[in-house]
C-alpha cells in the first residue's frame, strides 16, 4: 500500500523506463502512466485503478511491469 501518491510514483519508477502524468482527478491525485519494457512492438496496455478502493490492481500492474521482460 502506498502512503501518497507520490509514494505510488516513486514505487513505479524504479522499473519503469518512463513515467508520465496523464492529468489529475478526484482530489486532485495524478494520474500515472508507466512505460515498461523496451520498444518492441505490438505494445500491449495494462491498467489498473479504475476503482479508487480497489488498490490490488495496482499491486498487480506493479509487480507485472518488475517482472516483464521484451
Amino acid at each position: 500500500m502506498f502512503a501518497t501518491n507520490e509514494a505510488l510514483r516513486d514505487a513505479l519508477a524504479t522499473d519503469a523506463r518512463a513515467i508520465v502524468s496523464l492529468g489529475a482527478f478526484a482530489q486532485d491525485q495524478t494520474m500515472w502512466c508507466a512505460v515498461g519494457g523496451s520498444r518492441c512492438r505490438p505494445a500491449i496496455l495494462v491498467t489498473a485503478g479504475a476503482h479508487a478502493d480497489e488498490t490490488s490492481g495496482l499491486i498487480a500492474a506493479g509487480g507485472l511491469l518488475s517482472r516483464l521482460r521484451t
